[in-house]
């Protein structure tokens, strides 16, 4: 199954999440599929790194993950951490990557409350599951940065406009963040539609490895502490995905519209399982046990993005 192709994945969706999905993910993001030539591009890390050469598609690409990131990170000045204390590396310290900023996009916000359902807001929702995420990030050492304030009673009343996409990805890129977590409700006419969903950049030829690793982690540990159906990942090329400068990826944490996903999402024990599989696939994601193999990443078919 090529990655890339996201109409062959969408037709192969799981219930009516995954069916219904497509037409609200472009009600949600219309705006961001219109820009074919974005300012700021993904950064390629390419697995053949013998010359300095421009990547071509047709080359086969053989080399390990751990040689791929030595060479190319100095020619993409990227920041290269170190192996832990055993001398092991986890999938971001074998591309070159390190941890250390972490940035929570909680979507909508202000005077857009996003999806709805009598008094829940897909806003409210995500704003409480991101403090939750921050909290848990920053007891265990790590910074972590939000793309909009909270939603306090004097930010509501003002009504603010939220930021953009495409402030959102500025933001992160300021920070010089590690990864991006782009958090989500979403919603359809029809109620039938339920389940879980991630997304990751990705096209025809090329995808974020890293962001499609995350995304599938954390479909993982949300499945595992949850009923939610599973919606599976899937690539896209939308604005935030696009022209960020690490990693990211959106989770659709359910549907309002849904009586069940909604009753679950009302409940705070409910957020808080959300947010702890959120945290624990981001820890799992810089285990030494995701190295990846060279069969993993096909390096034979796909560069690799970061």
């Amino acid at each position: 199954e090529d990655v890339g192709d996201e109409t062959k994945i969408a037709s192969k969706g799981v219930d009516a999440g995954s069916k219904a999905h497509s037409s609200n993910s472009t009600k949600h993001a219309s705006a961001k599929d219109k820009s074919t030539t974005p300012a700021v591009t993904k950064v390629v890390v390419d697995a053949d790194d013998v010359d300095d050469a421009p990547p071509s598609p047709s080359r086969a690409r053989g080399k390990t993950s751990s040689r791929l990131a030595s060479s190319r990170a100095r020619q993409l000045d990227m920041r290269e951490a170190k192996p832990t204390a055993s001398g092991d590396r986890s999938l971001i310290r074998a591309l070159g990557l390190k941890i250390g900023k972490i940035v929570i996009d909680p979507g909508h916000g202000g005077r857009d409350r996003g999806s709805t359902n009598g008094v829940l807001d897909e806003a409210g929702i995500v704003d409480d599951i991101a403090n939750r995420v921050e909290g848990r990030l920053a007891a265990a050492g790590t910074q972590a940065f939000r793309t909009r304030g909270g939603e306090s009673l004097d930010a509501l009343e003002r009504l603010d406009a939220p930021p953009t996409d495409a402030e959102r990805a500025a933001f992160a890129n300021a920070a010089e963040a590690d990864l991006l977590v782009s958090l989500h409700v979403d919603g359809d006419e029809n109620p039938a539609c339920h389940g879980i969903s991630t997304y990751y950049y990705g096209t025809v030829n090329d995808r974020s490895l890293v962001g499609a690793r995350l995304a599938d982690l954390i479909q993982q540990e949300i499945l595992g502490r949850t009923d939610l159906l599973d919606s599976r990942s899937h690539p896209k090329t939308w604005e935030l995905l696009r022209t960020t400068r690490m990693p990211a990826v959106r989770i659709e944490l359910g549907y309002l519209t849904n009586p069940g996903d909604a009753g679950r999402l009302s409940l705070p024990e409910f957020r808080d399982e959300l947010a702890e599989a959120i945290v624990v696939a981001i820890q799992r994601l810089f285990s030494p046990a995701e190295i990846p193999s060279q069969e993993s990443i096909e390096l034979s078919r796909h560069a690799v993005f970061v």
